[in-house]
């Protein structure tokens, strides 16, 4: 019988007798208790009824000397059950009667004593004393059978049961666990293996979804999916076999407690190692030594879980080839079996470090020529600019190498191209560099010794080395180069801007056939900071980013405060302060100035009259020839001064020459309804122009101003002394007011007053200050006669 040779049963069977003897045992124990308990209790009743049925009769006996009647009362109490002795005594404690019975008398028994009185005439009389000797034998004999009797009785049943219940045990449960172990044990990944069923009686609706056949499903699921996810992980293997073998990729890792090392197929692959056995030590050896002690340091150093350590380095195989490899080292704790592993990846990347150095020879060389491109001309003109050494960058355009290719074909042109490049490199300086910027296009880089004369006289002899012949298909040919210069650190801190401003140099040396051309803004147009400033312009005044100067006017006999002149700043997020000289002509070409212009004229009325004497004081706004020009300007300013009720006086607007030339007409029609208004009227910057005197006499103008350039060196020139005295004298004879411009010294300011200038301005008396500085400067000004604000 299976089931007899069953661990598990006979486990079973095992604790079922002990724990079915251990409560046996207890249950006897308490059944023994209790027959004890209820034994005594009826030797102790049994002798109580003696003491009310027969120790009356027996007193009576022995009252009246009936020895036969004790004796028979004795007798009968001796035959009942456990009774052992009965003894009685007289009052002097002498024996009157002794008797045993069959009973055996032991150490467990009990004895009660009586007293034997009777009662005669009243008085009770002490016959003598009863003691009565109970023995437990018969009790002890009835437990011990009973307990005998319910051990067999019990030991059997035990038996039965546990049997019953290890036989129940292994047809549910034991002798599937057991067909579920051998299925189990049997189990291969390999080999498809049959689903596991339970058996015996799985079929009754009574034992239908039992835990048993719960469990049999859940093996076979798991099994089943144990099988699914090796035939993935294989599949993953044999896929990641591929793609590395693909890749050139190989991978290995370690176990640091065991020193054994696991190697993917490619790595063989990578070594042409025919035998696939292979130590890490023996790895090592395929590592040139100078690669070999840097990567066992970067492995020492890992940290678990850290960052990987990455190292390029040379590998040999055992083909005698060398390969590049890129090899990753990482150190995890593996949260499976919580030990330490190094992993490492071995990407072999020859081929790309080939490619790469042609990518990057093709990045930084011409294909054509072999010399260093736009991109290498970068990269040292930004190392020397770094250094901060000082250089030339020169642009070259061939002249006369579009005849070349339109005569004797493209082919014969990039000849010539190569043929260019030995002369070029004959010349070139060591540390200078030479680049082929595109089709005709040439630029050198030439570091500055002193001044420019090294620079100049090697650029002469690359261009002599151009200028001579070349003999292309017997056919000669001659050429001139156009070289445009532009200097660091002078005129440009970056690379991109040398290039743009050498560019424009070269064109202005070929428009030109100057040969050479050093950079200068004079004919650069198109400059990113003036495209900048156009295109903002548009937005600046929406965004509040003028601002008004003031610089004073002072008459010169008595140093008075007369008026200030309104000069316009503009606040830029990126250029910071931007001055007139650089704005003021971009606004005058764009129509923004129909709406700056008001805004200037508004903004400085507004802090002039703060004031006070509107008819004493003025301040002196700059008009264009586009604003004269414009038919809606007066109104414009009518507009303001209504809005502003205040006096047309405070006003004056200052016009250049060139403005009323430019169309005479429409100017004059402008300033005569401007003055009739009540607006006064400069003429700025008198001298620089070409005027014509007969506008002048009919122009309806009240002051003229002198030109700061004959102003300043008046001291030290007597032509522009002359000039100024004669200007002043012609004003005064029109009956015009004049205004001296750039007094920058005492002495010139003194000098103007000795020819009776009017009115004067200039860094010696103030500079162009804010609103807020003005006030002060006026607050300041120890003039007693000076303004006094409101």
């Amino acid at each position: 019988m299976k089931f007899l040779t069953s661990v598990i049963s006979k486990q079973l069977m095992l604790y079922v007798l002990l724990f079915s003897t251990v409560i046996t045992l207890i249950l006897t124990a308490l059944q023994l208790f209790i027959d004890y308990k209820n034994d005594i209790s009826r030797i102790h009743e049994r002798i109580s009824h003696m003491e009310l049925s027969n120790i009356p009769s027996l007193s009576s006996a022995l009252w009246t000397v009936d020895e036969q009647a004790v004796k028979l009362q004795a007798e009968g109490m001796l035959k009942l059950p456990d009774i052992a002795r009965i003894t009685i005594t007289s009052p002097s404690k002498k024996i009157i009667f002794d008797q045993f019975s069959d009973e055996p008398i032991t150490d467990n028994n009990i004895i009660k004593y009586f007293s034997l009185n009777y009662w005669y005439k009243n008085t009770e009389i002490d016959l003598g004393t009863l003691s009565i000797t109970a023995t437990f034998s018969n009790v002890y004999e009835r437990l011990w059978l009973t307990f005998l009797i319910i051990l067999f009785t019990q030991g059997i049943k035990t038996f039965l049961v546990s049997a019953f219940i290890m036989l129940i045990v292994y047809r549910l449960i034991t002798q599937h666990l057991i067909k579920i172990s051998e299925n189990t044990q049997t189990f291969n990944l390999y080999e498809k293996t049959s689903p596991l069923k339970v058996i015996n009686n799985s079929h009754h609706l009574f034992f239908k979804n039992n835990e048993i056949q719960t469990l049999s499903k859940s093996v076979n699921q798991m099994q089943n999916n144990i099988s699914n996810i090796y035939t993935e992980l294989k599949l993953k293997e044999e896929m990641l076999s591929k793609s590395q073998h693909l890749s050139h990729t190989a991978s290995w890792y370690m176990n640091l407690e065991t020193q054994k090392v696991y190697w993917s197929e490619t790595v063989f692959e990578l070594l042409h190692k025919k035998d696939r056995q292979l130590t890490l030590d023996d790895f090592y050896l395929y590592i040139p030594e100078k690669f070999r002690k840097e990567l066992t340091e970067q492995i020492n150093k890992l940290e678990i879980n850290g960052n990987p350590t990455s190292l390029k380095h040379e590998l040999l195989t055992d083909n005698g080839s060398h390969l590049t490899v890129e090899h990753q080292v990482y150190k995890y704790s593996n949260h499976v079996d919580n030990k330490v592993y190094l992993l490492g990846s071995i990407n072999d990347i020859t081929a790309h470090e080939y490619y790469q150095k042609e990518l990057e020879y093709m990045a930084n060389f011409d294909s054509l020529t072999h010399l260093p491109n736009r991109v290498m001309l970068h990269k040292y003109s930004t190392q020397l600019i770094d250094e901060n050494i000082p250089f030339v960058l020169c642009i070259l355009d061939l002249d006369g190498f579009k005849e070349v290719n339109d005569s004797i074909g493209h082919q014969s042109g990039d000849q010539l191209l190569q043929m260019i490049k030995p002369r070029l490199e004959n010349i070139i300086g060591p540390n200078d560099l030479i680049a082929r910027l595109g089709g005709d296009e040439f630029a050198f880089l030439i570091r500055r010794i002193g001044n420019m004369e090294h620079c100049y006289k090697r650029l002469n002899q690359l261009r002599e080395a151009i200028k001579q012949p070349f003999t292309l298909d017997s056919i000669k040919v001659q050429i001139d180069g156009s070289f445009g210069l532009a200097k660091f650190p002078e005129q440009a801190r970056d690379t991109i801007t040398l290039l743009r401003f050498a560019d424009v140099a070269m064109y202005h040396a070929k428009q030109n056939k100057e040969g050479f051309s050093l950079y200068d803004c004079e004919f650069d147009m198109y400059s990113p900071r003036r495209l900048s400033l156009i295109n903002d312009l548009s937005i600046a005044l929406g965004k509040q980013q003028f601002s008004l100067y003031y610089q004073p006017k002072i008459t010169l006999h008595d140093g008075k405060l007369c008026s200030v002149e309104a000069l316009i700043r503009w606040n830029h997020p990126e250029y910071g302060l931007v001055f007139p000289d650089e704005f003021i002509p971009l606004v005058e070409i764009s129509d923004i100035i129909h709406s700056l212009t008001p805004w200037v004229i508004e903004q400085a009325i507004k802090d002039t009259i703060q004031f006070g004497d509107e008819e004493n004081f003025s301040v002196a706004v700059n008009i264009s020839t586009r604003n004269l020009q414009d038919i809606e300007f007066v109104n414009k300013v009518k507009k303001i001064l209504e809005h502003l009720n205040c006096s047309a006086s405070v006003l004056q607007l200052e016009i250049t020459e060139s403005a009323i030339m430019n169309d005479p007409d429409t100017a004059l029609s402008s300033i005569k309804a401007l003055v009739a208004m009540g607006v006064s009227i400069s003429v700025d910057d008198f001298g620089t122009g070409y005027s014509s005197l007969s506008y002048l006499k009919n122009l309806p103008v009240s002051e003229i101003k002198i030109d700061k350039s004959f102003v300043m060196h008046m001291d030290a020139n007597n032509n522009d002394l002359v000039i100024v005295r004669s200007t002043i004298d012609l004003a005064h004879n029109l009956g015009l007011k004049v205004v001296a411009e750039g007094i920058e010294s005492l002495l010139i300011m003194e000098k103007l007053k000795s020819l009776n200038c009017d009115k004067g301005q200039g860094y010696h008396i103030a500079k162009p200050m804010t609103h807020k500085k003005l006030i002060e400067w006026i607050l300041n000004n120890e003039n007693p006669n000076a303004l006094l604000l409101k």
